[in-house]
């Protein structure tokens, strides 16, 4: 894994992706965050301090974070996610995995069991979709790139955990730096790379495809429940 706590920070800085998130928890889905929340790839810990900081919840993230600030009500945990999942073994309460499923996907089987584990009833996703530009994108990477980690479409999951999807709101967030190079940087964060080989490819790949050093990434926030 190449993401750090500053490549994550650039990122968010130069993208409205977690803003959106933050007001459709805040509006459309708030009634899917009426108990105690597991923050499964917690990050910075941003959108749980805007989106519920009322509502008790458990931050995990294998990255410190211990600058920025949390509620009072939440509690932040520095562990691999797999080490510590056999803790919260029937968690009553909601899941939420917004853009972690990327870090997890490499031990589908243990991520099925640590889910299984935990058994929580609701479980909320947030997930690129990977259309437009950035699909063509991840087409590319997938061939031109190896050992990148980009966020695809985990077939199978959470449903082979016994989950239904109930609700979906697609949301559209926008990427853009005042230069291709610093663009391509921001894409190299996204497939978890920092080979400067690499970035070098991505910004030549850009200035191909894009009339200017931005883009946009649509994404699906979606809530499930258990049976």
């Amino acid at each position: 894994m190449q993401l750090t706590e500053n490549s994550l920070q650039v990122f968010k800085t130069n993208t409205s992706e977690n803003k959106i998130i933050v007001n459709i928890l805040c509006t459309k889905l708030k009634k899917y965050l009426d108990q105690k929340i597991l923050d499964i790839g917690a990050g910075t810990g941003d959108i749980a301090f805007l989106a519920f900081p009322e509502i008790e919840a458990i931050l995990i993230d294998i990255l410190e974070f211990r600058n920025f600030p949390i509620s009072n009500r939440h509690k932040r945990i520095k562990a691999d996610f797999f080490d510590i999942a056999y803790q919260f073994k029937n968690f009553n309460g909601t899941i939420l995995l917004s853009h972690s499923i990327q870090y997890l996907d490499n031990r589908y089987d243990d991520l099925i069991a640590a889910i299984n584990l935990i058994n929580s009833k609701t479980l909320i996703t947030v997930t690129n979709i990977n259309t437009g530009f950035f699909g063509i994108f991840i087409d590319w990477v997938l061939i031109n790139l190896p050992d990148t980690n980009p966020e695809v479409s985990l077939r199978g999951f959470p449903e082979s955990c016994c989950y239904s999807k109930i609700e979906s709101v697609v949301i559209s967030a926008h990427v853009s730096e005042i230069s291709f190079n610093k663009l391509a940087k921001l894409a190299a964060y996204l497939i978890d790379t920092s080979n400067p080989t690499y970035i070098d490819k991505i910004e030549s790949f850009m200035r191909q495809n894009l009339q200017n050093p931005s883009f946009e990434i649509m994404q699906s926030i979606d809530v499930y429940k258990k049976g």
